[in-house]
């Protein structure tokens, strides 16, 4: 890990993802703040090394995220030391199992790390759910985890129904898991979620009906 325009700390193995977030995802909730009825609890995952979580962290009260690359995730801990960001290194899915993770090559860096079912690679890392968290309050999740948020979304089943937070997703790389597009039209029509916002072309905002 190295220090990165005195600004903030970055995984040796993602040399351009400083630039890349920097350029992206500067005032990252712009977008979903009028959307946003209360800001006092956010979950978010995958962590990369912490510029997201920065930006929801600015706002909430209290972020958990969630990382599984070793790198990103001390980059994390470094970056954000704060008291209202609480960390955990490990997978979001909709089961508790230790998986293996791949690399992206053609992405590049430690932000393209996904679950790779097929690996048998003896570096595992755990998968919790977000209901494992088992929140008083929920206001926000979003998700970045290469082709697994329609299982991450599974596992939130629970607090999606309690808590009705509002959800930006990103929608890209899911069908390496054999999931489609219809999968999370179908999820989120049955939890009466409706589409409210774009950023980009893969990030989906959702909300509530109610």
């Amino acid at each position: 890990n190295h220090l990165v325009n005195d600004d903030m700390w970055w995984s040796d193995g993602d040399p351009l993802g400083y630039n890349y977030q920097k350029s992206t995802n500067t005032n990252f909730l712009d977008l979903a703040l009028p959307f946003l009825r209360d800001k006092r609890v956010a979950v978010q995952a995958g962590g990369n090394c912490g510029w997201v979580t920065r930006e929801i962290s600015k706002s909430f009260e209290d972020v958990y995220v969630f990382e599984p690359d070793p790198s990103s995730f001390i980059s994390i801990c470094l970056n954000l030391p704060e008291g209202n960001v609480h960390k955990y290194q490990g997978c979001l899915g909709n089961k508790h199992e230790l998986v293996a993770m791949a690399k992206d090559h053609g992405k590049g860096g430690s932000g393209a790390d996904y679950i790779n079912s097929s690996s048998n690679s003896e570096n595992k890392i755990p998968t919790f759910l977000i209901d494992d968290l088992n929140l008083d309050y929920c206001d926000f999740i979003q998700l970045d985890l290469e082709g697994y948020e329609y299982f991450a979304l599974q596992g939130a089943e629970s607090t999606i129904d309690k808590h009705k937070p509002l959800i930006w997703v990103e929608r890209c790389w899911h069908g390496r898991f054999g999931i489609t597009d219809q999968d999370f039209d179908n999820f989120f029509n049955n939890k009466n979620y409706k589409l409210v916002e774009r950023h980009g072309k893969h990030d989906y905002i959702y909300k509530h009906n109610g």
